[in-house]
């Protein structure tokens, strides 16, 4: 493994003791820049859908876009950019302060004909909106068709799931900073594609420079990549691709680029045909439509970001083996020979097999049968067809255990995603599968790590890449309910989310350079919003949180009650709560309970409000509860009358709530 420097390679053992302290660590030096008192930052997200759900079947998902029209294409476009524009001016800005329009796009046609058009009209349609106005010469847009969209709400659906699909995602950057963009042109070879990953990211560094807008050369920035990956019967090289943004990164340190965050395009669950978007508006605007390509953008950075991973939601399948790569092909250690003393495709195929009977088996379903297994391993060139295989991978040490899919069968050599960094070619490693369980927790993890101690700000904008895999294995186990798309949905509820699902994620900072490409990972980045030379989003003051008080939250979002005590005790949980979540950093099924002993000691409340004459609960309490603003629980095994305890706390998964407290974190 490569490091630039010995702060890099500390960093990088320390990655071992913890995963979500290396961020942290690695990039918090270079996100301390000066930012100028009329900077201003702000994102503006819109989602338009037809279906809330990735659709698993393909044949359904076939008879969906033989379905689709550009008329209605048009239609939620003009949707999403209404809201948009509406927000923008809203908010008191002008659209001239318009820098960057980022679209994800799932709604495509059957055939490649139609395709196009549909891409055509939508990227029409937003340049007729937003070329006719004056003084959008700064304007950029890039994008790239999805697996399906992240999103918090939809102005199409009734109820969205917190996955968009059949439609599209459009996020605005609102700043008075410069952004630039930068496309591949032709990743053919490993060497071509590392030569235009290089030139790309050169391009967006020479338009943001070539702005009129200065003062933006000591900001540092994030670089945002949108490419293409592998797809069904054919693989893709946007591993090389990232080692030449790697050597950018290295060899231009006056860019200042903190943290490189990005996914492969997708396309449903069909996954053969990908698209990317490009344009720079102004008098010789040209909007294209990409294949096999990358597009990028980089984004000045005006508040310290914060930026959540999950790396490994997987469990080990049987035994660990040693994996035997071929020593002379290069690149080195990316072609698996033998796992063991066996062809690898067998011992490959003898556990997934083993593994599958025996989940077939506890569910009274048939067996699957061992020798298609490893005839569809045989054919495996880019995404397996077999979306049973789509949920295993190898894991080695390198990365510390991140999953690694194989890429290409030919013959009994298996060749990975990308190289094992390794001082010999027999690696000892494993064989794990997707757990949906561990899905959901490291969804919980990336939502604390964005999270820290700020909360969100309502213009915040959360990048959200996450594999697709990671859906479909909720989906094969039927979760319907606590879903990791669920979860951001009502954490990110109060402000500004655009997300996709991804044919693999990529992600690495200025320090800790590789590896660079992933699978079954999430990853997630808030860009900090910045307001009229204010800091949006970030909360400065030390004081105790339990010593907020109500009044320094928005009227809109205050609450009335029918005494003083609970006013006291509503304040005492809200405090708890915000402590225990975003402070102590528990989970949120932890958070926030307390007794009603220390509701009076620490919360200040009358005991004759806390306690009725009988020995039930008191009038504050009752007042609370019935208004759904607290719940109320006994917990066993705990010291107290019977063994059981009462206890109390905020209801944060009310959407009202919720909002209450984002919005008192941010305040100042």
């Amino acid at each position: 493994m490569r490091f630039r420097s010995a702060s890099a390679l500390q960093v990088f053992r320390y990655s071992y003791m913890s995963t979500e302290r290396i961020i942290s660590v690695a990039v918090h030096d270079w996100y301390c820049c000066d930012t100028m008192a009329g900077d201003f930052f702000l994102g503006f997200a819109a989602h338009a859908h037809t279906r809330s759900d990735l659709v698993p079947d393909p044949n359904v998902a076939l008879q969906l876009r033989r379905e689709n029209r550009p008329e209605e294409a048009l239609s939620l476009t003009e949707v999403a950019l209404d809201k948009i524009e509406e927000d923008i001016l809203r908010a008191g800005y002008n659209l001239k302060d318009l820098r960057l329009i980022v679209l994800y796009l799932s709604y495509r046609g059957d055939s490649e004909q139609k395709d196009r058009l549909i891409s055509e009209t939508i990227l029409k349609a937003i340049e007729k909106r937003f070329k006719s106005k004056a003084g959008l010469e700064q304007l950029r847009l890039i994008g790239h068709t999805t697996a399906g969209e992240i999103e918090n709400y939809d102005l199409v659906l009734q109820e969205p799931s917190g996955i968009g699909y059949n439609g599209l995602t459009l996020l605005a950057f609102v700043t008075n900073l410069p952004i630039g963009i930068g496309r591949t042109r032709g990743m053919r070879t490993a060497e071509e594609a590392t030569a235009q990953g290089k030139m790309m990211v050169r391009d967006a560094w020479i338009d943001i420079n070539q702005s009129e807008l200065k003062g933006h050369v000591q900001k540092s920035k994030a670089l945002l990549v949108l490419t293409k990956g592998s797809n069904i019967g054919k693989f893709g090289y946007e591993y090389f691709m990232t080692e030449g943004i790697a050597e950018f990164i290295s060899s231009t340190r006056e860019a200042r680029i903190a943290s490189v965050l990005g996914g492969c395009s997708g396309d449903g669950i069909i996954g053969r045909n990908m698209h990317q978007y490009y344009c720079k508006f102004g008098g010789q605007s040209e909007l294209q439509i990409l294949d096999n390509e990358a597009v990028c953008a980089l984004i000045p950075i005006v508040n310290e970001p914060s930026i959540g991973l999950d790396l490994a939601p997987v469990r080990q399948v049987g035994e660990s083996h040693t994996f035997h790569f071929d020593p002379d092909a290069e690149p080195k250690y990316k072609f698996l020979k033998r796992i063991g003393a066996k062809d690898p495709r067998e011992v490959y195929a003898r556990t997934i097999y083993e593994n599958e009977a025996r989940i077939a088996r506890e569910r009274g379903l048939p067996e699957p049968n061992e020798k298609e297994l490893f005839e569809q391993i045989s054919e495996i060139d880019g995404i397996p067809l077999n979306l049973t295989l789509a949920k295993y991978t190898f894991s080695f040490p390198f990365g510390n255990y991140a999953p690694m899919s194989v890429l290409k069968v030919k013959g009994s050599t298996v060749e990975l995603l990308q190289p094992i960094r390794s001082h010999d070619s027999s690696i000892p490693g494993r064989i794990v599968i997707l757990d949906h369980g561990k899905v959901q927790n490291g969804a919980w993890n990336v939502v604390n790590m964005l999270r820290e101690n700020r909360g969100f700000g309502k213009n915040d904008i959360t990048l959200l890449i996450t594999c697709v895999s990671r859906r479909l294995v909720e989906m094969i186990a039927g979760c319907t309910s606590n879903t990791e798309a669920q979860i951001f949905k009502e954490t990110f509820s109060s402000t500004q989310v655009a997300g996709f699902l991804a044919y693999g994620e990529l992600s690495f900072t200025n320090l800790l350079q590789e590896p660079y490409i992933y699978t079954c990972s999430c990853w997630g980045m808030t860009l900090r919003s910045k307001l009229d030379g204010t800091e949006g989003g970030r909360e400065k003051k030390t004081a105790a949180f339990s010593e907020l008080s109500m009044d320094r939250v928005d009227e809109s979002l205050s609450f009335e009650f029918q005494s003083e005590a609970a006013q006291k005790t509503f304040a005492y949980v809200v405090g708890a709560f915000i402590n225990d979540y975003m402070r102590q950093k528990l989970s949120l099924e932890e958070s926030g309970w307390r007794t009603l002993v220390d509701t009076i000691k620490q919360g200040g409340v009358p005991k004759s409000s806390v306690y009725s004459a009988s020995g039930g609960i008191g009038s504050a309490i009752s007042e609370l509860e019935k208004r759904g603003l607290i719940e109320v629980r006994f917990f066993s095994g705990e010291r107290g009358r019977g063994g059981r305890i009462l206890k109390i706390r905020l209801s944060y998964e009310k959407e009202i709530i919720k909002r209450y407290v984002d919005r008192l974190v941010m305040k100042k």
